[in-house]
């Protein structure tokens, strides 16, 4: 359910089962005596307690172009049309 409205527009923000927030550190702690594991990306990143820290602008990539075709490159207008949209929607709020 909640993949389906990741890729219909994001509306799994409005899950009453996700928690949605935008800041630059998480800690993710336990009650005494309890365990969690710590997923990141689908690998096991061992047990909380855990901080995470956003660290802006941190990664850097790089990319042979000239190597990559040109489709690879560019977005289909249709494609990019609906993300402009839903920038536009965004930014309004």
């Amino acid at each position: 359910k909640l993949m389906g409205m990741v890729l219909n527009g994001g509306r799994h923000v409005n899950d009453p089962n996700i928690i949605y927030t935008k800041t630059r550190k998480v800690v993710a702690k336990v009650k005494h005596g309890e365990q969690m594991k710590i997923n990141l990306d689908g690998e096991y990143g061992g047990d909380a307690p855990m901080t995470f820290v956003n660290l802006r602008q941190h990664i850097e990539m790089f990319a042979n172009v000239d190597e990559i075709p040109d489709k690879a490159l560019s977005v289909p207008e249709d494609i990019a049309e609906k993300a402009e949209g839903q920038n536009e929607n965004n930014n309004d709020k």
